[in-house]
């Protein structure tokens, strides 16, 4: 059931990664002479490890064996596939969606851009200013403020977190307002947030689907 040809056995793997350590030992020695000689030698062991695990995803998932493992070459696959592509723009959303959700198949990079964004806005709101209310505003300077109580500090951050998160899923409440710099902050959540979720939508149905 498996190509002959792109059929790699364990033992064949780790010759294969022996060989890949030994082009890289060469390559930072100088010994091929020139990048492009490197890429070429490297390139043809990558292929066979993509080929590889293409087939062994497909296998698995077809007679619906081991759906871990079918997850795991899944995600090996488009490792491999990822060092051999050319384009710089192929290159680019190959390591954008490695490090986002690693191919799909690692939701716990989703969960932590999802927690890192939405706090990382919520600390960046509390400098560049937010209008609470009609006579309130929460503005803190690194240099040359008046010291603040710790528990004002964490209700206003609190305050951040809330306009962070209406913003992070755009809904937007209208109780809480940027002010200033943060007009261009939240516009830029605003995308990210369109984004992260429109991704974490196709991966989840991908998954169910699948």
């Amino acid at each position: 059931d498996i190509d002959t040809e792109i059929y790699v056995s364990y033992e064949g793997m780790s010759k294969i990664k022996k060989r890949i350590k030994e082009l890289y030992k060469k390559e930072k020695n100088n010994e091929f002479g020139n990048k492009s000689s490197f890429k070429e030698h490297s390139n043809e062991y990558f292929k066979n490890m993509a080929k590889m695990y293409f087939t062994l995803t497909n296998l698995l998932s077809v007679s619906n064996i081991n759906d871990e493992y079918a997850r795991e070459y899944s995600y090996l696959y488009n490792i491999f596939s990822m060092k051999i592509k050319r384009s710089y723009w192929e290159k680019s959303i190959f390591h954008l969606s490695w490090l986002l959700f690693g191919f799909g198949e690692r939701m716990g990079r989703f969960i932590f851009w999802f927690i890192f964004f939405i706090f990382g806005f919520a600390a960046t709101y509390m400098f560049t200013g937010l209008n609470i209310g009609a006579e309130n505003r929460i503005i803190y300077t690194i240099f040359g403020g008046k010291p603040v109580p710790i528990d004002k500090i964490v209700s206003d951050f609190m305050q951040c977190l809330h306009f962070s998160i209406i913003t992070f899923s755009t809904v937007g409440y209208g109780n809480v307002t940027p002010y200033g710099l943060s007009h261009l902050v939240s516009a830029i959540q605003i995308i990210i947030g369109i984004v992260l979720v429109a991704l974490f939508t196709s991966v989840i149905v991908k998954k169910f689907i699948r």
